[in-house]
């Protein structure tokens, strides 16, 4: 053998075991999702307690490590976001609206993907005198997730536009105090001066156990039919970057629906561990998953009414031509099971 071609072997050699050894030493991928208190968010608890994207994420040949730190608001999670600190956040269409605004047409241009759950917002009051919207005066006081811009906060003006007309969609703001959901149905049930709690499930639900509770409004009431609450988005660039790993988000979320519908009972235990919850039980839990208005699915629903109305009253500056524009074309082919 020729010295010439031993040299070659060798080099051969040496290049295929650097490619092998830096393959071996490559760091995985990490993705960090935020996640927060509410059943909305119970998918999400499934998928981390079972370990389902990292799993969907292995059968594409990706090394995943994910994260999911706890974060309750909308902008936190959108700073992070333009951070780089998370890849992916759940949060409601408020959230999709703004950070859309804010980015369209740059290579960081955020645009939303799968549902992430369609429940029901629920406005409960233990004032007695408060029957519709219009009852409410600058005695009451009103619990939402963040004054003027959580998903609470945009349907209270939602309902104050219809109930008083579009330039009084902004009365009833000054009645606003934001509270996390927790903190929110204590008030409500405590004779604090807040009697007015606008919230999500479980919460929802518990307080109306109370028999001085009542409800003044129900969001999909508000929208005209189911509405999701909370759904994903992320920006172009990891998107397009990374369309397994979005393939198996698709893949996780589906499974963790499966989960829930299958195994209800597990699912509530999964949520109560998630919470550390030891004040309430399974059967607590179990009562507000069989609401027949709590759905989890990827579809987005309603969601370009919300940002319709963000862009009446100027809270964004762009309108969407269609519910499209807000997604990417991943989602496309939900239309077919009603997405809007």
């Amino acid at each position: 053998m020729s010295n010439n071609r031993w040299k070659w072997i060798r080099l051969t050699f040496a290049l295929l075991l650097a490619v092998r050894v830096g393959a071996a030493g490559a760091a995985p991928m990490e993705v960090n999702i935020p996640i927060s208190f509410t059943i909305a968010y119970l998918p999400l608890m499934i998928m981390m307690e079972q370990k389902l994207l990292e799993k969907h994420a292995a059968k594409a040949g990706l090394d995943v490590v994910v994260g999911y730190p706890r974060m309750a608001s909308a902008a936190p999670k959108n700073d992070a976001l333009l951070a780089g600190r998370v890849q992916v956040v759940p949060s409601g269409p408020s959230g999709l609206a703004v950070m859309w605004d804010k980015t369209k047409g740059t290579p960081m241009e955020v645009r939303g993907l799968f549902s992430l759950s369609n429940v029901p917002l629920l406005l409960n009051t233990r004032n007695a005198s408060v029957k519709t919207i219009k009852d409410f005066s600058d005695k009451d006081k009103i619990q939402v997730a963040a004054v003027k811009v959580s998903m609470q906060a945009l349907t209270l003006q939602m309902a104050v536009a219809k109930a008083f007309g579009s330039a009084n969609y902004a009365k009833l703001d000054p009645l606003t105090v934001g509270m996390s959901e927790p903190d929110g149905m204590a008030a409500l049930l405590s004779g604090h001066e807040v009697n007015s709690a606008f919230l999500a499930p479980p919460y929802a639900q518990w307080s109306l156990e109370d028999s001085r509770v009542h409800t003044v409004i129900d969001s999909y009431d508000i929208l005209g039919g189911v509405t999701t609450f909370q759904l994903f988005y992320a920006t172009t660039a990891f998107v397009q970057e990374n369309p397994k790993v979005i393939e198996a988000l698709r893949s996780a979320l589906v499974e963790a629906n499966d989960f829930i519908k299958k195994d209800p009972r597990a699912a509530a235990a999964v949520y109560l561990k998630t919470n550390n919850d030891t004040k309430h039980t399974v059967e607590d839990m179990l009562k507000v998953l069989k609401d027949p208005k709590v759905e989890f699915s990827l579809v987005p629903k309603n969601v370009k009414k919300y940002v319709d109305f963000m862009y009446d009253v100027g809270t964004v500056k762009r309108q969407p031509t269609s519910w499209e524009d807000l997604f990417f074309p991943v989602v496309y082919p939900l239309k077919s099971e009603g997405a809007s």
